[in-house]
């Protein structure tokens, strides 16, 4: 109770895109199944419609989408809560693939192991190489970029925020 952590919240249902689309969703895929929950309200109560993996143009560049979602996040969380719905969105944020925008401008904030980019773990769905690389929390500019990203998510409209693969963070590495 000393951390005034909220403890009690009603349990909310909702509508997952990965569980059908896995990370092959797309924008149309999105809006279909938007479309059939406002049709379907009376029978169906949820009240969350949340975007998992598959919207990003790569792990780690969050706030950038894919050709799959040509009009980008902001006009389809605008949608969601159009329909009524709260807007539920998934990051694994301290993960980075090699091909994100993120990693080429920002090498240095990723964890090292013996001077080499740590090597978080495989996910051979997320890049070619299957590598995935895990951010610094020790240097103050990551921080601050992460609190800029989810900011910038919740500015548009994103209410609910699905955290992923949390523990890379804690791997054992070499940190700034």
């Amino acid at each position: 109770r000393g951390s005034a952590a909220r403890t009690r919240r009603p349990v909310q249902a909702g509508w997952c895109s990965w569980y059908h689309f896995f990370h092959d969703v797309s924008e149309a895929d999105v809006l279909r199944n938007l479309d059939a929950l406002v049709k379907a309200r009376g029978e169906i109560p949820i009240t969350l419609v949340q975007l998992d993996d598959g919207y990003q143009r790569a792990i780690g560049d969050w706030l950038a989408t894919n050709p799959k979602f040509p009009r980008g996040l902001a006009p389809l969380v605008a949608d969601i809560r159009a329909a009524g719905f709260d807007a539920g969105l998934w990051t694994a944020p301290f993960c980075v693939a090699p091909d994100s925008a993120l990693f080429a401008a920002e090498t240095h904030w990723i964890l090292r192991q013996g001077g080499e980019p740590f090597l978080g773990l495989l996910h051979p769905m997320w890049t070619p190489t299957a590598r995935i690389h895990v951010l610094d929390t020790s240097r103050e500019e990551v921080c601050a970029h992460l609190v800029s990203v989810f900011r910038e998510l919740t500015a548009m409209g994103f209410t609910y925020q699905k955290l992923d693969f949390l523990y890379s963070v804690a791997m054992q590495a070499d940190a700034f």
